[in-house]
């Protein structure tokens, strides 16, 4: 059984309240932040083709420039270290020096 040591010292301490509210707040706040970045690099591009006469050109760049960036802003949210390991926080065990 993978991790049982774990999850045991996880059920001795339940999470509380402030903590339970600060964590679903940062998770659905990305949620949110997400569709922002998308709606504002959408209307940014829309806004860019408007202005040069080249209609769908800026308008999907800046879809995809802003689905992109609030993708990886979401995953980091949710899960540090995912897509960029040094951003992983550090648990017990896990000094540099020891692997070494």
């Amino acid at each position: 059984m993978i991790g049982g040591a774990d999850m045991a010292a996880r059920r001795k301490r339940p999470l509380g309240l402030d903590e339970m509210d600060e964590l679903g707040q940062s998770k659905s706040m990305a949620g949110i932040v997400f569709g922002v970045t998308v709606v504002l690099f959408s209307l940014g591009g829309f806004a860019l083709d408007r202005w040069l006469g080249t209609l769908p050109l800026f308008l999907l760049i800046g879809l995809a420039v802003g689905s992109v960036g609030g993708f990886i802003y979401l995953v980091e949210t949710v899960s540090p270290g995912t897509l960029f390991p040094k951003r992983r926080p550090k648990g017990p065990g896990d000094d540099d020096e020891a692997a070494g």
